[in-house]
């Protein structure tokens, strides 16, 4: 059988002999992207709720949907099938970076016609957005896609900085843009805001790791490369996994609305955002673990990928339970504080799902692990199997005991989630994951080396300024 080009090219010579940034590095700077994006996020919500009031936020909320849409469900897992082929040497990150553009432009095309043509039929469902509202919402959604894909081809080539930049550059902007045009121009404004953000976002960083790729990489420009479809065949196995994962978080709530109320979900969506915070942190270890795999597999480096898994797991395990304890402080001193009494049920729902959410943080950096060893199948077989499950779960318990059914279900697939992945990482890896999530003392070290040196260069460059 004559094997595919894919398959016959050989790892670039060039990729073998760089060596790669410290992996602390990688993930304090995404772990910072993280919480700005997540801040800026926030800071935009309140100032466009403030300044539009609630029908203007509603309309707004769509527009951001639009958004994830478009991040989330039309990838197509393209991005991790580019990441796993440039780091493999098999893709030259120009090469790439065109490709993933013109599909990007495409499926962005496709997508403002689609959302044109949905607001033609069911105009009630984009809360009151025009035509041309709704026309510049979807092209700027689809200009995330854009910066979504630039960044995966920094991420492979370990750029860590581009990489970061994208999404805390983009909720920046607009966090400054959609409250300054809301203000002058209403909800026209606000789809403005958010349009530039994503546009000048995908120049710029389209921009920094375009002249990173041809700077870095003109011996392997040359290498055979792969046609975008070998990406998309790779990368479907991990977008069709995440889209079930993202049914199992999100099927609870539309049941509880049907049978629950507007208040009740109220409650429940409450404990679920509360409880993301757990999230914020491990799955930028995540998105580090993934190509550095990948990389160390292709080189050959058995013993540093497996340092790697081990030290990524542990703290995973560190921060998902420093996390989790932040997470139960904030039920029980801020849920009644920050959003009244009547959300005093949230801190209960909040509780049960702290657990599930911990777990399945972990969870995500085997399941980073395992595509990076080149096994997205694996993964997704383990979404099929707790999918329906899931989804009978919440059709049991909801019924019998309204949102605590729903966490209490939604906890149980976190932690069949996180059994199965650790069970797909033995297989992948080769090796027993359990003594991998025992964290100790060296992690705890690790964090204050990483303090201590963070402090030492603010130290250095205040001296230097003055």
């Amino acid at each position: 059988m004559k094997p595919s080009s894919t398959e016959a090219a050989t790892p670039d010579p060039a990729p073998q002999a760089a060596s790669l940034p410290p992996a602390a590095q990688g993930a304090a700077i995404g772990g910072v992207s993280k919480l700005v994006t997540a801040a800026t996020g926030a800071l935009t919500t309140i100032l466009v709720a403030r300044t539009l009031g609630s029908d203007g936020a509603g309309a707004f909320a769509i527009v951001v949907t639009l958004g994830i849409i478009a991040a989330s469900g039309l990838s197509l897992g393209l991005e991790q099938g580019a990441i796993y082929h440039v780091v493999r040497g098999r893709w030259s990150p120009l090469a790439a970076w065109r490709a993933l553009q013109a599909a990007a432009l495409v499926i962005g095309a496709l997508f403002v016609g689609a959302c044109l043509a949905l607001r033609a039929l069911v105009p009630s469902a984009f809360a009151g957005l025009d035509t041309a509202q709704t026309a510049v919402a979807a092209a700027g959604a689809a200009a995330g896609l854009s910066w979504l894909y630039s960044g995966a081809v920094a991420l492979a080539r370990h750029d860590y900085v581009s990489f970061a930049l994208a999404p805390a550059a983009q909720s920046t902007a607009m966090a400054i843009l959609v409250p300054a045009l809301a203000y002058f121009a209403g909800v026209t404004g606000a789809v403005a805001g958010f349009a530039a953000s994503n546009a000048l976002t995908a120049a710029w960083i389209g921009w920094r790791v375009r002249a990173g790729a041809r700077n870095g990489t003109a011996a392997a420009a040359a290498r055979p490369v792969p046609l975008l479809r070998e990406a998309a065949r790779f990368g479907l196995y991990a977008y069709a996994a995440n889209a079930l994962q993202t049914l199992n978080y999100r099927a609870d709530l539309f049941l509880l609305s049907a049978i629950g109320g507007a208040a009740v979900v109220g409650h429940y969506s409450v404990a679920m955002s509360v409880t993301s915070v757990i999230w914020l942190l491990p799955p930028a270890l995540a998105e580090l673990v993934f190509p550095r795999v990948a990389t160390l597999e292709a080189r050959g480096r058995t013993l540093d990928r497996e340092l790697l898994e081990t030290k990524a797991v542990r703290h995973a395990s560190l921060l998902a339970t420093v996390s989790a304890l932040g997470a139960v402080a904030i039920l029980f001193g801020l849920v009644e504080l920050v959003y009244g009494p009547d959300f005093a049920p949230a801190t209960a729902l909040g509780l049960i799902l702290v657990p599930g959410c911990a777990l399945l943080a972990v969870a995500k950096v085997f399941a980073a692990a395992v595509v990076g060893h080149g096994r997205p199948q694996l993964m997704l077989r383990v979404t099929v199997l707790v999918t329906p499950p899931t989804i009978a779960a919440y059709a049991l318990l909801i019924p019998l005991w309204g949102a605590s059914g729903a966490a209490l279900a939604s906890t149980l697939s976190y932690a069949c989630t996180f059994f199965f992945a650790a069970r797909a990482f033995a297989r992948a890896a080769g090796r027993a994951p359990w003594p991998l999530v025992r964290f100790g003392r060296p992690e705890i070290d690790d964090y204050l080396a990483l303090a201590r040196s963070l402090l030492e260069r603010l130290t250095a460059a205040a001296a230097r300024s003055s």
